[in-house]
């Protein structure tokens, strides 16, 4: 049966306690402000223990809700046999898989209702990677994973939420876990029981093309530090986290208690397009921008934007749309390998190494084709995105950490979060994410706690394209900037 549908009872190993004497300075210190407070946000950066932190802290009968991901390739398994007291308290499941689905009746609709096995009451819950929880739960736009946690929350006696992902890329978002940790004042009346309240009395509010209202910039900024960046917000961002999160929030930053990790070298390694290539994504270029009287639109969805041309950059026999394939080509002509710049350098990197490696992708046919590289170079392969299923992506994932194989290709959205990927000390990303923090978080897979080899990340760039150009802007925007790109600024990233 999937991870997404069933749930895992403990696991089976002894050592537990006796791992004690491991714990680091600061994870002591978190235990004890988590067992102090019966509802908390341990926000350390990524790769830091909170999973280790959050298991010493629990009390009796213990809920894990986490990605589907996270449970199939084992990390809570690993976790829990390393530290708990008791395994058999735990019980783990996928947010994918609180609820079941209940057929139309007559006279109502269907619905979805939580599981019978996690509808009990829980001595502790915890929520891992807790921006899985981001949205609201509203009567005319239900959010069923928001709702269905809420009512797991309010059944249990302690409840943690766990996240690493930097609360500036999100901090509108951050209502929902707010809810759930100050459950008081999401009562009627309370500070938290009106979105549109809560969010007005922090932000400039916006009206969109929807008729609906955006949040802007916090309305204590000055243009001077609207644009607050990431890893440095600005003196009214802190008072605001202070303001909402009170006492119940923790964060620690690799960079203040971790002195001792392997170094990590980052490299950017240029990939330069072939002649065909070059021409194929001028032609591209040109037809994704167009100018509308006195406006620049963009001619073409943003699913197209992120797709085709990443793809051309990757490859150009990766274009596997036949009319556009016919458009870009001579004919009676193929490309040569100089036109798969990428795939070109993946398989000469790949054929020189002989320690495990993760190589990353964003679309499920550039993971593919990755993949297809390294079985070119007699290497074994796993293969982990969107379209595998369950069953074989967790079974990948722990192959590859067993040491049973040399690659790893993987979608940004299956492996950034979550997973202790040790075994390899070298990351390749033949592209990133347009999301700054998936990328932060898909190095610390690798360069984290356990690891005991020098990492490098290889970072291949395509230069004089949109490829190269993002990570320029990446560099300098949060996640939630990203959004908001408007059609003038895709014209200066192409």
């Amino acid at each position: 049966m999937p991870i997404t549908t069933e749930l895992r009872h403990g696991v089976t190993n002894s050592s537990a306690a006796s791992n004690s004497i491991m714990t680091r300075p600061y994870q002591a210190a978190g235990i004890e402000w988590l067992q102090d407070r019966p509802r908390a946000i341990l926000a350390d950066e990524m790769g830091l223990g909170k999973s280790m932190q959050l298991i010493r802290a629990s009390e009796g009968r213990t809920l894990i809700v986490a990605p589907s991901m996270v449970l199939e390739g084992g990390t809570w398994d690993d976790e829990i046999a390393k530290w708990a007291d008791d395994p058999s308290r735990f019980t783990q499941v996928a947010y994918t898989g609180l609820s079941e689905y209940v057929p139309k009746g007559k006279g109502t609709a269907p619905s979805r209702r939580l599981l019978p096995e996690v509808k009990g009451r829980w001595d502790t819950v915890i929520f891992d990677e807790a921006h899985y929880l981001k949205g609201r739960d509203t009567p005319k736009h239900p959010n069923i994973r928001v709702n269905l946690a809420k009512q797991i929350a309010s059944r249990a006696s302690r409840v943690y939420l766990a996240t690493g992902t930097p609360i500036p890329n999100w901090s509108y978002e951050l209502f929902t876990l707010l809810q759930i940790v100050y459950p008081d004042d999401a009562a009627p009346k309370g500070r938290l029981a009106s979105y549109w309240r809560w969010a007005y009395e922090w932000f400039d509010a916006k009206p969109t093309v929807f008729d609906q209202y955006g949040l802007g910039p916090l309305k204590a900024c000055s243009k001077a530090c609207a644009d607050y960046p990431p890893y440095a917000p600005c003196e009214h961002f802190h008072t605001f986290v202070e303001s909402n999160l009170r006492d119940r929030f923790l964060q620690r930053l690799r960079t203040d208690v971790l002195q001792d990790l392997p170094p990590l070298t980052e490299l950017a390694i240029q990939t330069p397009m072939g002649p065909k290539q070059q021409r194929a994504y001028r032609t591209m270029k040109d037809d994704y921008i167009a100018e509308v009287g006195d406006k620049t639109v963009v001619a073409w969805s943003a699913g197209a934007r992120h797709v085709r041309l990443d793809r051309l950059t990757a490859g150009l026999e990766l274009v596997d749309d036949e009319t556009a394939r016919e458009a870009l080509r001579d004919r009676g002509h193929t490309w040569s390998k100089k036109d798969n710049g990428k795939l070109l350098r993946l398989e000469e990197d790949l054929r020189n190494r002989s320690r495990p490696t993760i190589v990353m992708a964003h679309h499920q046919t550039i993971v593919e084709a990755c993949a297809a590289v390294a079985a070119k170079v007699g290497l074994r392969v796993g293969v982990v995105h969107g379209g595998i299923s369950s069953g074989r992506r967790g079974r990948a994932v722990r192959e590859f950490q067993s040491g049973q194989l040399d690659i790893l290709c993987g979608s940004l959205e299956t492996l950034a979060e979550g997973l202790n990927l040790t075994q390899a000390d070298e990351l390749i990303f033949v592209e990133q994410s347009f999301k700054p923090s998936r990328n932060q978080q898909a190095m610390r897979r690798i360069h984290r706690l356990g690891q005991e080899r020098p990492c490098t990340i290889l970072d291949y760039q395509t230069p004089n394209s949109l490829d190269l150009n993002k990570r320029q802007l990446l560099a300098t925007k949060t996640d939630q900037q990203i959004r908001t790109l408007t059609a003038a600024q895709m014209k200066q990233l192409l």
